[in-house]
């Protein structure tokens, strides 16, 4: 679908996540289980999921709305995070344009990378739309 026009206003949902890789690279168990949420930035709005205790695939199920309007080109970050006791650890992200995201179909399962831009099994499942 194709994006026109200027600033909008935008709702995202997240609706789940899978494959996920556990816990931090330096664990000692490969197949521990994470604590993730999922973080949202768009433009300069962040928005955080709730976590999911003990799990590689977590639902989420939760919508999001910039509570101002967002320009087309401004950036879009998803980043899957596992909570930690001391410390949170990034586990995948995604960083693409808001008219990227608003021309991804409903429901969509978008591949993430590390940190360093390689591809990981990672995927979250996304959805973006304007809102008056």
């Amino acid at each position: 679908r194709r994006v026109h026009g200027g600033p909008a206003r935008i709702a995202v949902e997240v609706h789940s996540a899978k494959d996920i890789v556990g816990g931090s690279k330096d664990s000692q168990f490969p197949d521990e289980r994470a604590d993730p949420f999922v973080e949202v930035k768009v433009g300069k709005a962040k928005f955080t999921t709730a976590t999911v205790k003990d799990t590689l695939a977590p639902t989420y199920n939760e919508r999001f709305e910039t509570p101002k309007p967002v320009a087309l080109e401004d950036e879009v970050l998803v980043r899957v995070v596992d909570k930690g006791a001391i410390v949170d650890t990034e586990l995948a992200r995604l960083t693409m344009t808001v008219a990227a995201a608003l021309a991804l179909a409903p429901s969509s399962w978008v591949e993430l990378k590390d940190k360093k831009g390689k591809a990981v099994t990672a995927r979250v499942q996304l959805s973006f739309r304007t809102v008056p």
